[in-house]
């Protein structure tokens, strides 16, 4: 057969077809499909919304706490082992001390003798808290934020010179009891300053005790012994240009090489610096091209390594030509090409000093040998890595800690200035990353490079190793190739591991069913192309922007004495362009406290958390008030909220920068966005992931034709521009709205919209809101205009909009207009919309499930760089156990001569934001105060609590947080705190519910057990299994197990005489509404027309609510839910559910059903 495969990649979904083609003429689908893959366990389209902080980074943030946690408490309790060891280890008094009583202890122990136990109490509060450590990337860090974070520290830490931090603060807590002092910061050697003085101290008094050895032990290996950051190199990539197979130990062959080298390598940047040299090519009008000769290049590169950037006009003086000469030498001469980075930072730190230290010879006089050819070939020696400038990067880049470095810099080159050792420690070198070649192959192509080859024809004399690192190895059982899935942690990304291995998944079902496939197409990313004159606009702008910002730079140094950052020169054009004011408020702004931020601040004009976008169109100059104030909001729902007046005064603001364009196109259409406005669906971080499918994609995809003849293309790709405009001209953009269109005209959702055609006016009848994103199909529309995408469209597009004129004339060559292309294009439709329209009615849509509790996990320890396997068998949570909120649980007096277990949280009081939420304060005197005060000030919390609140007359307790009941019951919540002697004190909510298990009990009525996640997980840590089909057995089980279960943990357990029925899980398939009968016909005849008008995905579950989404529906709605269009269903108890419930089926990864 010869079928075609057209496969539509993002970023969460994969959208398959299967076509049938006769002499490359498609003549019949075969079918059609959605994959849709939910990217974390909770929420599907946290990805596509872009969030500021992505998941993966938040599990990391939370993985780093949980580790610094551990790591405290182990410095604890080896503190305490010491303590103990030496008879210093406080009392349980001494441990409840008062924060006055200790703080005075740590202030004495500076000056007088305290005893031994009372120094061992000191030694746990010093390392409760041990101050600030400054790292090399965040002493080089350009961020604003982090700057002024270290400046305050510093300034904090200068402001207490003399004393220790335990007096100082002990202090002021005399002259004010409520002295706020925890968000105070110091530095790590400020707490290490304090902890010399009080041992110097305390030794005079206990020289038996406290030798130099127990108090270099205490210092160096217990509070402030810092842990070497763990080496990363088997992270860093291989290079792909001399890459080869090896055969490991047990008989796999995998792909080994060199690793890349890091970018600020010297030898990787004199390799950059050359490609940038041999890629100068000068034109004229004439099409005349310069010729550079091999001095001037050599005096190029001269000019490079000393100078960060090349301009042209120092292009021009290096050869001896003028701009009125007319050579142009494109975009990237004219923003300057870079330098050697590297040696221009090192030559800078040295400051005139230590000149030899800069020398790097590079010797070609080595030999290489290209293995295709046989050819010998010259190449850098290995003595480049001996060169002091090589030497010296080294040990920048590899030295993370700033006195270890200082220390070797003095050792192994004699650098004392110790203004050139702050300087040098200052760089770091590993933030560029690393490049796409190793040091073994840029000593092979360095040579080529200064000869002036360019880079592809040096990659080609010299040869490279370029094999691809997956091969396509399995088989299926009609002899087709098969792909792999790819390793976890393969290709450090989980989203793209996630996707790749669902397409190898739908890829290998389809080969196993249909037969190798003849040519396979793949949608890649979908850029926005721009035409010479759009980009030669943006070209022009871009220079323009830059030659000002140099000269903002030299303003903000002299006029205002600031180093000029990015962030301030940004600052700088923000403040010109909204005429040095507010641009909300209209408030005056001082452009020093701009600059410096104080009492303004850059904004963000949608909020990054709605979509990620940082970009100098997003960002506004505000003053701090409205900055704060506008919170999450965009900045027209922020106007919008202020009045009418604010509003107005607003607009017109914004109007008249627009109209004298002080302000961009895109900036004015941020100001003017509301938050239902914010695109979902087109973000910049979704775009550049979905790039990178595609190429790995085609790369594994490639690898299904290995053992076919050579010189035939079997993978090809097409871009989303080409889809868009073959699906829109053959008719393919209605077939989902035609399809939905009686569905959701039962609901009385649709309009008529006024159409013209030909000059004449007419109505038309369509779904209100229509968009094909609401459909999961639409990736099978957009893969089936792939499958049928011929290579002569995409020649003919591409030629046509590479230059829009050509879109009205006519092309010389063919004589065709572009309407009359676009006539033709549509006439020659592959297949009509009526039979596009009938196979989309057959798309069963299929869903990732998400159905494992658990994964089997173990722990390694390594030990001399091997890792050793220390436990097997332990259960890792495919999910999180409970919420992040912990509560306490109060007894509370029912009014009935008893108690009941109440669950408290605290506040800050800007939560407080109305009466209700003030009457669900614990403290009743709390309570009246703070309704006094909304009261007074008519239930605006915002003006109510913009002062201070005192819970005394004095007005010396400022309440800053409430304790309020949280409306949680106990059954609900997990233990995840206990004291010192076990007693419960911190519960959090269970969260997510597993599942929920229906059975029919002893009187045959339906009742539903809902399991939390939470207690799914402990089925499995007991050997139960998470959905309970035979409880009798189960209770039979833990009776004979002789193992201890909790009162918490049977009561979550079904009753042992009831019946089981069935179950459902979040993202599991159901049929609604159809009969048994009907059911069965329609599996077994294979009528998935019908099945699909039935079948729900299963959205929620809770106690006494199941809701549930039509399979092609991308988005619940709670507003139309149980409408006439049954597109989304809830059941508010098990009996009603069964009324209507027909079976839970299995749907395999391309659309086929199963019954379960």
């Amino acid at each position: 057969m010869n079928y075609f495969l057209g496969l539509d990649l993002g970023s969460g979904s994969i959208g398959w077809a299967v076509i049938e083609k006769q002499n490359g003429i498609p003549v019949r689908i075969i079918a059609l499909g959605s994959r849709i893959v939910p990217l974390t366990p909770n929420e599907s389209d946290n990805f596509s919304q872009g969030k500021a902080v992505s998941i993966n980074q938040q599990r990391t943030q939370k993985r780093t706490a949980r580790k610094t946690l551990d790591r405290y408490q182990m410095r604890r309790a080896l503190l305490c082992e010491t303590l103990t060891d030496n008879d210093m280890n406080p009392t349980h008094e001494l441990m409840c001390a008062s924060k006055e009583e200790l703080w005075k202890m740590r202030s004495d122990a500076a000056t007088q003798q305290i005893s031994l136990k009372e120094i061992g109490r000191v030694l746990y509060h010093i390392n409760q808290k041990r101050g600030f450590k400054l790292a090399k990337n965040e002493a080089s860090s350009t961020d604003k934020t982090e700057q002024t974070y270290i400046q305050s520290i510093n300034q904090r830490c200068a402001a207490i010179a003399g004393i220790t931090i335990g007096q100082y603060i002990y202090s002021e807590l005399i002259k004010n009891p409520e002295f706020r002092y925890r968000q105070l910061v110091y530095s790590r050697e400020k707490y290490i300053e304090e902890y010399d003085t009080i041992m110097k101290c305390q030794q005079q008094f206990y020289p038996d005790v406290l030798t130099d050895e127990l108090i270099s032990k205490i210092r160096n290996e217990i509070i402030f012994y810092q842990r070497k950051l763990k080496s990363c190199k088997h992270l860093v990539s291989y290079c792909n240009m001399e890459l080869h197979e090896i055969k490991v130990a047990d008989g796999r062959i995998v792909i080994s090489g060199p690793k890349t080298a890091p970018k600020s390598s010297p030898l990787a940047q004199v390799c950059k610096v050359w490609e940038s040299i041999n890629n100068i090519v000068l034109c004229n009008k004439k099409g005349d091209t310069f010729s550079i000769s091999d001095e001037q290049r050599m005096a190029i590169f001269q000019f490079m390594e000393r100078n960060e950037k090349l301009k042209v006009t120092n292009l021009y003086k290096i050869l001896g030509i003028s701009k009125k000469d007319g050579w142009w030498g494109g975009k990237a001469i004219g923003t300057g090409l870079q330098g050697d980075t590297t040696r221009i930072k090192i030559e800078k730190a040295l400051n005139g000093k230590y000149p030899h230290l800069l020398k790097f010879d590079i010797d070609n006089s080595g030999k290489c040998v290209n293995k295709d050819t046989g050819e010998e070939l010259p190449c850098v020696k290995d003595t480049a890595f001996n060169e002091p400038l090589f030497k010296l990067w080294h040990t920048l880049y590899s030295i993370s800690d700033i006195e270890e470095l200082k220390a070797a810099l003095r050792k192994n080159f004699n650098i004392t200035d110790e203004y050139v050792l702050d300087n040098l420690s200052s760089i770091d070198f590993v933030k560029e990353g690393y490049a796409n070649k190793s040091h073994k192959y840029m000593r092979k192509i360095l040579p080529q490079l200064q000869k002036g080859v360019m880079y592809a024809h040096a990659c080609e004399i010299v040869g490279s190793s370029n094999c691809s690192n997956y091969k396509a190895t399995k088989r299926a059982n009609n002899g087709a190739l098969l792909l792999s899935p790819i390793a976890k942690g393969e290709l450090r990304q989980p989203v793209v591991e996630k996707v790749l291995n669902q397409m190898v998944n739908v890829v290998n079902a389809l080969i196993e069913k249909y037969g190798e496939f003849e040519e396979i197409r793949v949608e890649l990313a979908r850029d926005l192309k721009q035409n010479r004159e759009e980009r030669n606009e943006d070209y022009r702008r871009m220079t323009t922007q830059n030659k000002k910002n140099l000269e903002i730079a030299e303003r903000i140094q002299q006029e205002y004495k600031l180093y000029p950052t990015k962030a301030r020169i940004r600052k700088y054009r923000m403040w010109e362009e909204t005429e040095h004011r507010c641009i909300y408020c209209g408030a005056p702004v001082s452009i020093k406290e701009f600059l410096s931020g104080i009492d303004a601040e850059k904004e963000h004009i949608i909020p990054r958390s709605l979509l990620f976008n940082d970009s100098f169109s997003n960002t506004t100059c505000a003053c701090r008030s409205c900055n704060h104030d506008k919170g999450q909001m965009t900045g027209f729902d922020y106007a919008e909220s202020k009045g009418k007046a604010f509003f107005d005064d607003y607009i017109n603001r914004i109007n008249k920068l627009a109209d004298k364009k002080e302000i961009s196109r895109s900036k004015f259409k941020n100001l003017t966005t509301k938050r239902e406005d914010i695109p979902q669906d087109f973000i910049e971080r979704q775009l550049r992931e979905t790039q990178y499918i595609s190429r790995k994609a085609v790369e594994m995809l490639q690898s299904l034709y290995a053992d076919k003849p050579s010189g035939k293309l079997y993978v090809k790709t097409s871009g989303g521009i080409i889809t868009d405009f073959l699906r829109h001209q053959w008719g393919w953009d209605t077939v989902l709205h035609q399809s939905n269109f009686k569905r959701f005209e039962k609901a009385g959702l649709i309009e008529n919209v006024p159409v013209i055609t030909k000059g004449e006016k007419h109505f038309e009848k369509r779904i209100i809101g229509w968009n094909k994103r609401i459909d999961n199909r639409h990736h099978a529309i957009d893969a089936l205009t792939v499958a049928c995408t011929q290579q002569s469209h995409i020649q003919r597009l591409n030629t046509l909009n590479a230059n829009k004129e050509a879109f009205t004339k006519l092309d010389a060559t063919t004589n065709e207009g572009y309407r009359a292309f676009i006539k033709r294009v549509a006439q020659e439709a592959p297949f009509t919309t009526a039979e596009v329209l009938e196979a989309a009615d057959n798309i069963i849509v299929s869903f990732k499930p998400i159905t494992k509790s658990t994964t089997p996990g173990k722990r390694k320890v390594f030990k001399n760089g091997k890792p050793i396997i220390k436990q097997t068998g332990i259960l890792v949570p495919r999910g999180e156990l409970t919420e992040e909120t912990v509560y306490g649980l109060i007894q509370r007096y029912d009014g009935k001569g008893g108690f009941n277990a109440c669950s408290v949280v605290r506040y800050p009081l800007s939560k407080i934001t109305s009466q209700a939420d003030a009457n669900s304060i614990v403290d009743e005197g709390i309570k009246q105060i703070v309704k006094k005060r909304l009261k007074e000030h008519n239930d605006n919390a915002k003006i109510a609590f913009s002062t201070p609140l005192y819970s005394d007359v004095a007005q010396t307790k400022e309440i800053k947080g409430v304790r309020c009941f949280s409306g949680h019951k106990r059954a609900s919540l997990a233990i995840v705190k206990r004291d010192e002697n076990g007693k419960p004190i911190g519960f959090s909510p269970t969260g997510n519910n597993h599942n929920v298990a229906f059975y029919l009990n002893e009187n045959g009525k339906p009742v539903e057990l809902v399991c939390s996640f939470y207690h799914a997980i402990q089925r499995r840590l007991f050997n139960i299994p998470t959905i309970i089909e035979n409880p009798s057995e189960v209770w039979d089980l833990i009776e004979t197990s002789g193992k201890e279960y909790s009162e918490e943990f049977l009561s979550q357990l079904p009753n042992p005489k009831w019946t089981f029925a069935f179950s459902l899980q979040r993202n599991e398939m159901v049929i609604i509404g159809l009969t048994k009968n009907d059911f069965e016909y329609a599996l077994q005849n294979g009528d998935k027309k019908t099945l699909a008008q039935h079948l729900y995905k299963v959205q929620s579950i809770s106690h006494n609510s199941y809701c549930f989404t039509r399979h092609t529906e991308t988005k619940y709605d709670k507003k139309h839910t149980n409408k006439a269009d049954e597109r989304f269903m809830r059941y508010a108890s098990a009996s009603s559910l069964l009324r209507d419930f027909t079976a839970k089926v299995s749907i395999n990864v391309i659309g086929d059903i199963i019954e379960k």
